[in-house]
C-alpha cells in the first residue's frame, strides 16, 4: 500500500513531473475536445489501454491518490467505443 513507504509526497515529486501529473489526469479530456476527437482516435486509445502502459498510467494515478480518473476515463472509453457498432473495425 502506498500509505506504507515513507515519504510518498517527496518520491512523487522527485520521480513523476508536474507535467506528468497533468498528462496522466488530463490526457483524454484534451483528447475529447480537440479537433481529432477520441472517437477518431479510438484504435490508438485501445492500443494504450491494451498495452503495460495502462499500468504505468494506473500506477501514477494511484501515486497521485487520483485512480478515479481512471475510472471515469475507462467508462468514457466503453461509452465511445460502444456508441459506434463499426468500432471493432477501427481498432488495428
Amino acid at each position: 500500500m502506498n500509505k506504507d513507504v515513507p515519504n510518498v509526497p517527496a518520491l512523487i515529486s522527485k520521480h513523476i513531473t508536474e507535467a506528468l501529473q497533468y498528462t496522466a489526469v488530463f490526457w483524454f479530456s484534451h483528447l475529447e475536445q480537440s479537433d481529432v476527437g477520441a472517437s477518431k482516435s479510438a484504435g490508438k486509445i485501445f492500443a494504450l489501454l491494451s498495452s503495460e502502459k495502462e499500468l504505468y498510467w494506473i500506477e501514477v494515478l494511484t501515486l497521485m491518490d487520483a485512480v478515479e480518473r481512471a475510472i471515469v476515463i475507462l467508462q468514457d472509453c466503453v461509452r465511445i467505443f460502444s456508441v459506434r457498432p463499426s468500432s471493432r473495425n477501427d481498432i488495428q
